[in-house]
């Protein structure tokens, strides 16, 4: 019988257990999805955080876990979001998603709502925008 090895990239995010961890192909974006034999649970071993990919990165450091707003001044949380939302997306065909809704609501929209453009060199996705 063959020794089974136990690769710690693959611990099961609902039970914790990194053995019998099995290959169970792959996602829509060619990463590989895996499943553990003990929870029946499918998971990607390396996927990125859930739901805030590298753009939402400044956004889901400081604000992921139910932290609060209430610390910060509606100027503050209105620069996160411009920076946040001025990276362009290939998602959304190169553009950023404060020109995706510029285009169907109309600039005035974005002003009621205190945001505004960041030129890509400009933008900030670190702590740094805080300080």
């Amino acid at each position: 019988m063959r020794k089974q090895t136990i690769d710690e990239t693959r611990r099961c995010p609902k039970c914790g257990r990194a053995e019998n961890q099995i290959n169970a192909g792959y996602n829509r974006s060619g990463t590989r999805r895996c499943l553990c034999k003990i929870c029946n649970y499918k998971y990607t071993p390396d996927g990125k955080t859930q739901g805030f990919p590298q753009h939402g990165a400044l956004f889901h450091e400081h604000f992921s876990g139910g932290s609060s707003f209430d610390d910060y001044s509606q100027e503050t949380v209105n620069l996160i979001f411009s920076h946040v939302n001025s990276v362009r997306r290939k998602s959304l065909g190169g553009k950023s998603p404060f020109e995706v809704f510029a285009f169907l609501f109309d600039h005035d929209a974005t002003a009621v709502l205190g945001i505004r453009p960041i030129p890509p060199a400009e933008v900030i996705q670190s702590p740094k925008l805080l300080r």
